[in-house]
């Protein structure tokens, strides 16, 4: 019961990171569960299943979606 409930205080964030940011994506594997990276030319996708904090954390950092 308590884990369903805390699990609904997640969401999903699909982000593409500066490959520098690993801070965010250690942070995001602490705060909840990376379900994909994926790295490429100098950036990561990155989608996860963290708190609403840190997914504003990682949507601040997040690359303009055409910079990939």
């Amino acid at each position: 019961m308590m884990a369903g409930f805390f699990a609904k205080l997640r969401e999903e964030v699909a982000v593409t990171l500066p490959a520098g940011r690993g801070d965010l994506i250690a942070a995001a594997r602490r705060d909840g569960q990376v379900l994909s990276e994926d790295y490429s030319d100098g950036c990561v996708h990155v989608r996860a299943l963290v708190t609403r904090p840190m997914a504003g954390r990682m949507r601040k950092a997040s690359l303009p979606s055409g910079a990939r």
